[in-house]
């Protein structure tokens, strides 16, 4: 959440809808806590983070759920002629699945926070 926004706060999205990656931990965790909560707030689902990042932009929802790096690096890249993408080694469908729409592997690491390898991803746009 940004410093200067109106919201601060889940709540504050009250009667308001939100854009996340379906099947993504995030959906889920917002899920949960709107229905602990009764809040009023829409979950919308989309395949990829370019939906919702999309979405947003043109106003057509109020919020993404998304890590706040993954945020700030779609910010970032945003006019870059490709995209990147991480995702865990245990999760080779998923790799496969990113490779089947035109990335290529190009690192892997295992981050001091992680207990698995994360597999960097590129595709070039151009």
């Amino acid at each position: 959440m940004l410093a200067d926004s109106d919201i601060q706060e889940i709540e504050d999205l009250e009667g308001k809808t939100i854009g996340g990656v379906a099947g993504s931990h995030k959906v889920d965790i917002m899920t949960q806590y709107i229905e602990d909560k009764s809040l009023d707030i829409e979950i919308r689902t989309y395949e990829n983070r370019e939906g919702p990042e999309l979405n947003v932009e043109k106003g057509q929802i109020d919020a993404y759920a998304q890590d706040y790096t993954i945020i700030q690096a779609s910010i970032q890249l945003k006019d870059k002629p490709f995209r990147t993408l991480g995702t865990a080694d245990r999760l080779p469908w998923l790799v496969a699945m990113y490779e089947r729409w035109g990335f290529v592997e190009f690192d892997r690491k295992r981050l001091s926070n992680k207990k698995h390898i994360t597999v960097y991803l590129q595709k070039n746009l151009i």
